[in-house]
C-alpha cells in the first residue's frame, strides 16, 4: 500500500493496470472485489477527499455519502441496474455483497408494510401505480464497523495504491490506456473506472462531453421534499413506498425523520436522514420529483437549482405548500414550479390535508451526469473505460455497491 500526500512526480513508477476515480459506495467495493483478484497486478484508486475516516466534506472522502446518508439499501433500485446488465449476473453480484456485508454487520432486508385496502383503492382510483421498496436500513455504528472492516482488506494490500487528497485534472486516451494529470503527477493505467458519486456529477458531465461519449442528456428531474404530519398518512402503514404518475414520482415514503443539506460546493439540495436520533421527528417526508426533457439536460437541472437555491437565500428553505398555491412563495417567480404546484394538488387526493398542513424545502434535483452507452460488462464505447453507479446515471446505495462489484470483476477478469 502506498499513499500519494505530495507530488511524487518522478520518484517511483506511477504505471498502473487498473485506475479506480473515487473511493465512494461504487469505488470501495470495485476495489474489494479486485483486492483478491490482483496477481501482481498494480491498482490505484484516487478520491478527492481525505483518508480513510477523515473527511472535510460532506461527501468527499472514503465511502462516499455513506456515512452521512440515511443508510437505506433498496432492493428496487437493482431494477435500474438489471436494464444495463443481465439479471443473472446482477443476482450473482448482490449474493457476493450480501456475502461480504455480513462478515462485519446484519445486513438483512425488511419488506415494506402495505397501505390499508381503502388506501390502495384510493390510489387506484387517482391513476397512481405504486412500488413498495423492501430495504436495509444501517445505522451509523453499523455504517463505521462495515467501513472499519473494509479498510482492513484494503490498506496493507500490496498491490493496491490511495492517492487521497488529490484531484484528477484531466484524462487522456493514449495508446496503452489512460493519462491522468492529477494534482500530484501523472500516472498511467490501461484501464479506468469513473464512479465519483452524486459529489462529481457535474465533473463526469463535462468529462463525458470532453471525450464524446454522451449518448443522450436530456432528462432532467426536479422538484421538492414534501414534509407532513404522521398522522394525515395513518392509512399508510408506515410503508415504503413510491407512487407513480405520468412524469411523476412522489417517494420513497420516508417515515420519522428530517429533510437536511446535502453539500454540492457551490450549492446545497434536499436529502433525509433518520438513523439517529437528532433527526427523529413525527413527520414524513415525500421526494416529490417531477422528470421533464430538455436539449441541454446537465445544464438545465443545474440552472434550476442554483436559481432556487439564490431565491431562498443560499440555503434550503423550507416553506408551507398553502405559500405555494398562493403565489407567494420564494420560489413562485420559477415557471419550473408551476409543474410541482399541479403535482402536489393531484397527490393531495392521496394525502389527506396536504395543501393545508404540509410543508415543502427546496432546492431539491437528482444530481446525474449525461447518459452514456454501456455494454453488458459497464464498459463504454472507449475501450477500456468503465462506469459504476450514479457516474453511469443509476442511483442508490445498493445500485452503487452491485455495480462496483461487476465493475470489479470485469476490470480484473473473471
Amino acid at each position: 500500500m502506498i499513499y500519494y500526500p505530495l507530488n511524487l512526480r518522478g520518484l517511483m513508477d506511477n504505471n498502473y493496470e487498473i485506475g479506480i476515480i473515487g473511493s465512494g459506495v461504487a469505488g470501495m467495493m470495485a476495489a474489494t472485489t479486485i483486492s483478491d483478484k490482483t496477481d501482481g497486478k498494480k491498482v490505484i484508486v484516487f478520491d478527492l477527499g481525505r483518508k480513510w475516516f477523515k473527511r472535510r466534506a460532506q461527501m468527499f472522502a472514503f465511502a462516499g455519502l455513506l456515512p452521512n446518508s440515511d443508510g437505506k439499501y433498496y432492493l428496487n433500485d437493482l431494477d435500474e441496474v438489471k436494464k444495463v446488465i443481465p439479471e443473472k449476473e446482477v443476482n450473482t453480484a448482490f449474493d457476493k455483497l450480501n456475502k461480504l456485508y455480513n462478515e462485519f454487520i446484519d445486513f438483512k432486508f425488511t419488506s415494506s408494510n402495505i397501505p390499508s385496502k381503502n388506501k390502495i383503492n384510493n390510489l387506484k382510483q387517482n391513476a397512481y401505480n405504486y412500488k413498495l421498496n423492501d430495504f436495509v436500513q444501517l445505522y451509523p455504528k453499523q455504517i463505521h464497523n462495515l467501513m472499519k472492516g473494509i479498510v482492513t482488506k484494503l490498506e496493507d494490500h500490496e498491490d493496491i495504491d490511495f492517492s487521497f487528497d488529490n484531484e484528477v485534472l484531466c484524462i487522456t486516451k493514449t495508446d496503452e490506456g489512460f493519462l491522468l494529470n492529477t494534482e500530484y503527477g501523472d500516472f498511467n493505467c490501461k484501464k479506468l473506472l469513473v464512479c465519483v458519486g452524486r459529489s462529481g456529477w457535474r465533473w463526469c458531465s463535462e468529462f463525458f462531453n470532453h471525450i464524446g461519449i454522451v449518448d443522450t442528456d436530456t432528462n432532467v428531474k426536479y422538484g421538492a421534499y414534501i414534509d407532513i404530519s404522521s398522522k394525515n398518512l395513518s392509512n399508510y402503514n408506515n410503508s415504503a413506498i413510491t407512487l407513480y404518475k405520468n412524469n411523476i414520482t412522489a417517494g420513497p415514503f420516508l417515515w420519522n425523520g428530517s429533510i437536511i443539506p446535502e453539500d454540492h460546493v457551490d450549492m446545497a439540495i434536499c436529502s433525509f436522514r433518520s438513523n439517529e436520533n437528532r433527526w427523529k421527528s413525527d413527520k414524513v417526508t415525500i421526494p416529490l420529483m417531477c422528470e421533464i426533457s430538455h436539449k441541454d439536460g446537465y445544464e438545465e437541472i443545474d440552472r434550476i437549482a442554483k436559481l432556487t437555491f439564490i431565491l431562498t437565500n443560499d440555503r434550503i428553505c423550507r416553506e408551507r405548500i398553502s405559500t405555494l398555491m398562493s403565489g407567494k412563495s420564494k420560489v413562485s417567480v420559477l415557471k419550473e414550479f408551476d409543474i410541482i404546484k399541479d403535482a402536489m394538488k393531484d397527490l393531495s387526493n392521496v394525502v389527506d390535508d396536504l395543501l393545508e398542513s404540509g410543508s415543502f424545502s427546496v432546492p431539491a434535483i437528482v444530481p446525474l451526469p449525461p447518459k452514456v452507452k454501456l455494454g453488458t460488462n459497464l464498459e463504454t464505447e472507449i475501450p477500456g473505460l468503465y462506469l459504476a453507479g450514479e457516474s453511469a446515471g443509476i442511483s442508490g446505495l445498493l445500485a452503487a455497491s452491485v455495480m462496483g462489484i461487476i465493475a470489479g470483476e470485469n476490470l480484473i477478469g473473471k
